[in-house]
């Protein structure tokens, strides 16, 4: 298995082996280079057209509206039952 790398400069560097890059919108939020959009008050506009909220849990994590939970400790439960984890790469970015 793979992992996926997020660079701090916002390159993503998808399991897969595609790249894909994470750029300002200018107002708080971030355009992904699929066509994404994440404002500054949790919605996720998909490039498929769908719409999805992210909300704290009161704990230092986040929620998603489809189910999925991101602890403080950067363990990723998803909506459909998988666990994975998100780590620092020492240099600013993430592997996850």
């Amino acid at each position: 298995m793979g992992f996926t790398h997020i660079t701090s400069n916002g390159t993503i560097f998808n399991e897969d082996g595609s790249i894909s890059t994470i750029t300002p919108d200018g107002m708080g939020g971030v355009f992904t280079s699929d066509g994404s959009h994440l404002t500054n008050d949790g919605t996720l506009f998909g490039s498929d057209g769908s719409i999805s909220t992210i909300t704290p849990d009161g704990m230092g994590g986040v929620f998603t509206s489809d189910g999925s939970h991101l602890t403080n400790d950067g363990t990723l439960f998803g909506s459909d039952g998988s666990i994975s984890t998100i780590t620092p790469d020492g240099m600013g970015g993430f592997f996850c």
